[in-house]
């Protein structure tokens, strides 16, 4: 009798940890998706003035686009504008755009010095599918380069 209850006592651990790796398994497939029919892109940028000068306030507005053909959802945590070593703009929580939607979102800043200016527009966010599966988005990136003249009053 001792026997069948060593076996039945190994017998059940192995069952648990069985149901632990399943059910482990299961919720990390519920995190992370592999769907790649999820598409976010940065579609345009516009710039509202093409030769700004020194100390202008420009706007930029890229348009952030949920190209996807699911029926999933793509939620906007944060727009950057960076260039010359640092961040020039930000905007967070900008919502959710559903497949084939698009948002533009202005983004103002300004320079202190001439020269052509590389910039780039970051796009962080989660994206839902229509599943209900979510994966996280480190970023999107997409480059603008915006001339930049010295103002007439200050030559530098």
């Amino acid at each position: 009798m001792m026997g069948n209850n060593h076996m039945d006592s190994r017998a059940l651990k192995a069952l648990i940890m069985t149901a632990v790796v399943c059910l482990s398994t299961v919720a990390a497939a519920g995190v992370v998706s592999a769907d790649n029919s999820l598409k976010v892109t940065v579609s345009d940028v516009t710039v509202s003035d093409d030769e700004p000068t020194t100390g202008d306030t420009i706007t930029i507005t890229p348009t952030v686009r949920h190209s996807s053909s699911s029926d999933g959802a793509f939620e906007i945590t944060q727009v950057t504008l960076s260039g010359d070593g640092g961040n020039l703009a930000k905007v967070s929580d900008l919502g959710t755009i559903a497949g084939g939607e698009s948002i533009d979102v202005p983004l103002r800043t300004s320079f202190d010095s001439a020269g052509d200016k590389e910039l780039t527009v970051t796009v962080r966010g989660v994206q839902t599918d229509s599943d209900g599966i979510t994966r996280s988005i480190d970023s999107v990136e997409y480059p603008v380069s915006v001339p930049h003249k010295a103002s007439p009053a200050n030559p530098t």
